[in-house]
């Protein structure tokens, strides 16, 4: 097995995680720690793609990634906001 394997391995492991803690209620979707965890897992396995190309996985996980930064951008903007 190749590092870039174990890599997007544990990208994989970080996304089930944070989804497990959604459905656990243990995070809520819109917590830091949600988003977070799915930018993580997302460019960890958009690094393992880079090495064994797969042009869908690569779109899934680019968009994952966006609607992740928007997520951030929506904790920390109503963090902000409602002091």
């Amino acid at each position: 097995m190749h590092s870039y394997d174990v890599i997007g391995s544990a990208g994989v492991v970080i996304i089930l995680i944070a989804y497990g803690g959604l459905q656990f209620k243990k995070i809520s979707a819109s917590s830091f720690w949600y988003s977070f965890l799915n930018i993580v897992g997302s460019l960890a396995i958009v690094y393992s793609l880079l090495h064994e190309w797969n042009f869908s996985a690569f779109i899934m996980e680019v968009v994952w990634i966006i609607f992740s930064v928007y997520g951030l951008w929506c904790h920390f903007r109503d963090k902000h906001f409602t002091k």
